[in-house]
This record gives structure tokens, C-alpha cells and sequence, in this order.
């Protein structure tokens, strides 16, 4: 691991020892790099583990609309100059089974449910019937869930055990052709400091402003692969002792393909979802029910076009307890509009 001190309070790691837990959760949510994870693994490698870890596929896809990428966040716990995948699995492991479920998913958020909720639901089949019907939009399949409350720690382990296999030479090797991607992020990361402080330069990463703000004690920035987004903020809630945030960045080269540009182009081509990116340009960081105000619409409208915007990669989210707070992705924006200008503003003249 490489650890460098880049500023007063911003630390620099370059380190391997998270890749794979982060190719793991890609295959799983079907977010990440589809065809890196197949160009590293191979895909009858993927389908083999698909078959070998059938419970933790089939429990992950009846949960994954719960925002179980939550987890994430537990890496703070644990984070440092000695990280290690190990370590994680022992503090992961060592969390009481409900506390550990509460924090993995964004409950609060999608039905407002209680840690000691959880915990009534593990034990008792009618918590368990009242909790599932709050929330069965989002989950796939009552036993996928039962399953993951209840065999929780089953769950955990062979999650661990998947991220293991993917610790390959083949992994390594990728790692290594990318070393000059990382070096270019942080170059860029020192230029930014030199004249913005670390949570400015966070921002410019990500393309958004950010509506929880701290105060950090200390700010990583660390490049990845594998990370199933192109940048991942990582923080616990403002005014929580020693936090500290954890900003992932990919090194990918960006996907800049036809489908791409023209599913983001379809999504601007509403007039409602353009005056909600109008909005949150003008107004910064808002919620569902912030925009369901400005707008007078109605809220299952606004969600089904906060759906498009968000799968088109044009807005950005974050939690704030029980509730998402919405931006405009300006990075996204930005990568679209010289798209547009390469192929069709400056690129050779056609013959008519």
C-alpha cells in the first residue's frame, strides 16, 4: 500500500487490497464494468462463480433494491495506513447480526425501519410478514429476504469467500497496466490542492456539490479499477466523532460509447426532466419532496423522471437519513457535451 501524505489533512493511498471486494460487489449489483469484470475473470469463470455461490447470487438479487451498496460505508470503520480485506471480514463478522443488517441497507430511507425492527423480524415471523410487505417493492423475493435477515452471517461469509477468488494474477496484472492512470489522478488531485481545500477538491472529482459537509478530520483519496462507480463518497453523518471521508475515484478510461451518449441525449429531451436539471443547477442539492414543491407535480411523476435522470448518469444522490437529496452531475454533463461537440461539431466533413 502507498501512502502518502498530500496535503495538511489529505492523504493520497494507492493499494490493491480493496479491489476485489469491489469487483465482488459489481458482478453482484450488475453496476460495475461489466466487460473489464469479463476480460479479467472470463465469463465462464463469472457463470462458475454464479453456480458455486448460488445462495449469496440469488439472496443479493432479491435485496439489491435496498441499497445494500450501504456497506461501503462500513469501511470506515476500519480504514487506514494497514487496511486489509482480512481485517474487514473480522470487523464485518464481529458486528451484531442486526446491527450489521441495519447498517448495510438504506432502511431508514426506504421504510423507515428501526434497527430493533430488524432485529423482531429475525426472530419473529409476523415482524418479519409486517416489515417485508413496507418494503416489497423494492425486494425481489420474500424468501431472498427472510434469507438474508435470518442467514445473515451465511450470507456475509460467502460474500468474503467470493471476494477471495477474485484476488487472480489476471487482477494483478490489470492493476499494473493501470499504474499510469493512477499516477495521472494523483497529479491531478495535487493540482487541485493548490489552490482549493481537500472538500472543494472532492467536489470537482465528483462533479457536484455536496450537501453534508462534515467536518473531515482527515480526507483519502484512493484510485480504483474495479469500483462500480466512477467516483464513490464515503462519510459518516456530520458531526460524528474522528469522521473522516474516503473519496474512491476510477482510473477506467471513460465510457464515451454511442448507446451511452444517446440514452443521456433521450433523457434531456423531456421538457420536465430538463426543468429539474434547471432546478437543481439553480437551487443546488434538493429532495424528492423539494422538487414535487417547485414543480407541482406529482411525487410519482417526479420519481419516475428522477429514475431516468439518474440511470442516464445526469444526476448525482445522496443520503441524508431518511430522505435523498439530488444534484446535478456536472462531470457527466461535461463528458456529454464534448461527445457531442467531437462527433458532430468537429469531426470530418459528410458527403452529401
Amino acid at each position: 500500500m502507498n501512502f502518502e501524505k498530500i496535503g495538511k489533512n489529505a492523504i493520497y493511498i494507492d493499494t490493491y487490497e480493496a479491489e476485489p471486494f469491489f469487483a465482488a460487489i459489481g458482478i453482484l449489483t450488475g453496476k460495475g464494468p461489466e466487460q473489464m469484470y469479463e476480460d479479467i475473470y472470463g465469463a465462464s469463470k463469472i457463470a462458475e462463480f454464479k453456480r458455486k455461490y448460488r445462495f449469496l447470487f440469488e439472496t443479493f438479487e432479491a435485496v439489491k433494491g435496498l441499497g445494500i451498496e450501504d456497506m461501503f460505508d462500513m469501511l470506515l470503520d476500519v480504514w487506514d495506513e494497514d487496511f486489509s480485506l482480512r481485517r474487514f471480514r473480522e470487523h464485518m463478522l464481529a458486528i451484531p447480526a442486526d446491527e450489521r443488517i441495519f447498517r448495510m441497507a438504506s432502511w431508514e430511507y426506504i421504510c423507515k425501519a428501526s434497527r430493533e425492527e430488524i432485529k423482531k423480524a429475525q426472530e419473529d415471523d409476523t415482524a418479519l410478514d409486517s416489515l417485508y410487505s413496507r418494503l416489497q417493492d423494492n425486494c425481489g423475493s420474500f424468501l431472498g429476504f427472510k434469507s438474508f435477515l435470518r442467514e445473515n452471517r451465511r450470507f456475509m461469509k460467502d460474500l468474503f469467500a467470493f471476494t477471495e477468488e477474485l484476488d487472480t494474477p489476471a487482477l494483478k496484472e490489470a492493476l499494473d497496466r493501470s499504474a499510469a492512470n493512477s499516477g495521472e489522478l494523483r497529479q491531478k488531485v495535487l493540482e487541485l490542492l493548490e489552490s482549493k481545500d481537500p472538500l472543494e477538491v472532492s467536489q470537482s472529482l465528483m462533479g457536484k456539490t455536496f450537501k453534508r459537509r462534515g467536518p473531515y478530520e482527515v480526507f483519502y483519496f484512493i484510485p480504483s479499477l474495479l469500483v462500480p462507480a466512477n467516483v464513490l463518497r464515503l462519510f459518516y453523518e456530520d458531526g460524528t466523532p474522528h469522521n473522516s471521508q474516503i473519496l474512491i475515484c476510477s482510473i477506467r478510461t471513460p465510457d464515451n460509447s454511442r448507446e451511452k451518449t444517446v440514452t443521456a441525449l433521450k433523457a434531456l429531451a423531456d421538457e420536465t426532466r430538463y426543468r429539474i436539471l434547471e432546478l437543481l443547477s439553480a437551487k443546488g442539492p434538493l429532495n424528492g419532496q423539494d422538487i414535487v414543491a417547485e414543480l407541482k407535480l406529482a411525487p410519482s411523476t417526479i420519481s419516475h423522471h428522477m429514475t431516468e435522470l439518474r440511470e442516464s448518469g445526469l444526476t448525482t444522490e445522496e443520503s441524508v437519513k431518511n430522505s435523498k437529496f439530488y444534484g446535478v452531475s456536472k462531470k457527466k454533463l461535461g463528458e456529454l457535451l464534448e461527445t457531442v461537440n467531437k462527433d458532430l461539431l468537429n469531426g470530418p466533413p459528410h458527403m452529401g
